[in-house]
């Protein structure tokens, strides 16, 4: 069983949505989690159309602006969803296995661009997860530079690793 995390960059893009059925397709693909959506609202069809031949628990984060939009869909021929919740930087999403009754949390975050929150960034996730008190999965776009080679474009600022 999987838990995909893809930053879309943008579900407009000609062929993405394509794309997207052919990878959630693979078996054994059970959620998906879709970062960078720039889409503030989905219409019933949309969402229909974008499961393929499954239907999902559906938890959606609207972008704002022109930047942002993050997505969860968990089976629910698989799973019960107990819950979503969303703050700034995350949406997450508390599933229960239909079968073995297990519980846990898939965690999707999409960080900030700009440095100068990437400490309230990170402190809104450590929050979370120290309070949590089931297994969590976590992924997603963290815009977190570590190291140089983290970088797709020449332009770094060592001040900002």
């Amino acid at each position: 069983m999987s838990v995909l995390f893809w930053n879309v960059r943008g579900l407009g893009t000609a062929g993405r949505r394509s794309q997207i059925l052919e990878i959630i397709r693979e078996p054994g693909v059970i959620v998906f989690c879709l970062q960078e959506t720039i889409k503030a609202k989905f219409t019933h069809r949309e969402l229909v159309s974008l499961g393929g031949s499954h239907s999902y628990h559906w938890a959606i984060k609207p972008t704002v602006g022109h930047s942002g939009g993050i997505l969860i869909a968990a089976r629910d021929d698989i799973f019960d969803c107990i819950g979503a919740s969303q703050v700034e930087f995350f949406l997450s999403m508390v599933v229960r296995n239909k079968i073995s009754k297990l519980q846990w949390e898939v965690m999707n975050v999409y960080g900030p661009v700009l440095h100068e929150r990437k400490a309230e960034f990170l402190a809104e996730i450590s929050d979370h997860v120290l309070t949590n008190d089931v297994p969590l999965v976590l992924g997603g776009d963290f815009n977190l530079i570590r190291f140089s080679g983290d970088r797709s474009r020449g332009l770094l600022h060592r001040t900002t690793m």
